[in-house]
């Protein structure tokens, strides 16, 4: 068997990408190829769609740099979760590129994990968009992460998520200073005797 690709000039002038496939149908008795056929295919389509998938990526991944999100995709029907780097930064988790829902759902912080659940099911089932905050565990630290989804059925029929993550630790973490800032200002304020003029 034999299966290449390569490039040709059309006869019009133009390039393309062909896929030659070709095997031996008969040898003679010494064994030498008597007959051979094959095959060549136009497959400039599919490597373009591949060079301009490449692109998107790139794209997603300029993206991902820039803004900190972490993105995944879900397959619900196959249980498969395809993740961007920054998604595993923000998680843990280790570069094997082979995820299931399962491996996402395990880190959520246990006050979390009923209620985010719950936000999956919902809006798996209902095809329905959103932002939801919730906590996870990774090595020991809490993190806050704020995501937002985004659930289709792809082409076969199978419901699938796009979901964005970014990691609000910092920002629930200012947040919890500042109110404790007030709560402690306030009790101070309570301590001092009123004046009245």
């Amino acid at each position: 068997r034999y299966e290449n690709v390569h490039r040709m000039q059309h006869k019009d002038g133009h390039w393309v990408y062909i896929l030659d496939r070709g095997q031996v149908m008969e040898r003679n008795e010494a064994g030498e190829v008597v007959r051979f056929t094959g095959t060549h295919t136009d497959v400039t389509e599919l490597y373009r769609l591949q060079n301009d998938l490449a692109e998107t990526v790139e794209k997603y991944d300029a993206v991902s740099d820039i803004t900190g999100l972490g993105i995944f995709e879900t397959n619900f029907e196959t249980n498969r979760v395809v993740c961007n780097q920054r998604f595993r930064d923000i998680y843990g988790l280790p570069a094997n590129p082979s995820l299931k829902l399962s491996d996402l759902i395990e880190p959520l912080h246990p006050k979390d994990s009923e209620r985010v659940l719950a936000y999956i099911r919902d809006h798996s089932q209902n095809l329905l968009g959103g932002t939801i905050e919730y906590r996870i565990r990774v090595e020991g630290r809490t993190k806050w992460c704020r995501a937002a989804t985004r659930y289709i059925k792809n082409t076969q029929g199978e419901v699938v998520s796009t979901v964005a993550v970014l990691d609000i630790t910092d920002e629930k973490d200012r947040e919890y200073e500042l109110e404790s800032a007030v709560s402690e200002l306030r009790e101070e304020r309570q301590k001092r005797p009123k004046c009245y003029l």
